[in-house]
């Protein structure tokens, strides 16, 4: 099951929605994270990529401290590429291979890694009452710069 974190905001004609299989998580349990990019515009939207990267994601801790990147351990091939996104269309991407820690809230962050990134977020808990979160899963997407895959914001 699909939690959806954001009503899609839109930057641009581009929506990005972050979400993840379910809101809380036992230690050690795999989360499911999907990144959702879609051209709510009317004509086709060119994304431009400088390598066979298309997306990354980062996990950051209730003190902001990045404990995750999903793109640290992989290589991508050093050429440029384009997605045309034709309208209504959408670009899925996700991944399971990061494992809850232990017991707190985290952000989960989503990038689509073009020329003019767009990103968006939401929080998780790891053996937390969901009520404990006063039910803040909705994120935000924003559009940023690239400035994410060093420093958090």
């Amino acid at each position: 099951m699909r939690i959806p974190s954001s009503e899609g905001i839109r930057w641009d004609t581009v929506s990005v929605t972050v979400s993840t299989d379910k809101r809380e998580y036992e230690p050690g349990e795999p989360v499911g994270m999907m990144l959702d990019a879609r051209n709510d515009g009317d004509a086709p939207k060119r994304l431009d990529f400088a390598s066979g990267q298309r997306f990354d994601f980062n996990v950051f801790d209730a003190s902001g401290n990045a404990i995750w990147t999903w793109s640290a351990n992989k290589n991508f091939i050093q050429i440029t590429g384009t997605e045309i996104l034709q309208p209504g269309e959408s670009l899925l991407y996700q991944t399971d291979e990061f494992i809850a820690p232990e017991r707190g809230i985290y952000t989960v962050v989503g990038c689509v890694t073009s020329s003019e990134p767009y990103k968006g977020q939401l929080i998780i808990g790891v053996e937390i009452e969901p009520l404990a979160i006063n039910g803040v899963w909705s994120g935000e997407s924003r559009k940023t710069d690239r400035s994410i895959f060093s420093d958090h914001e």
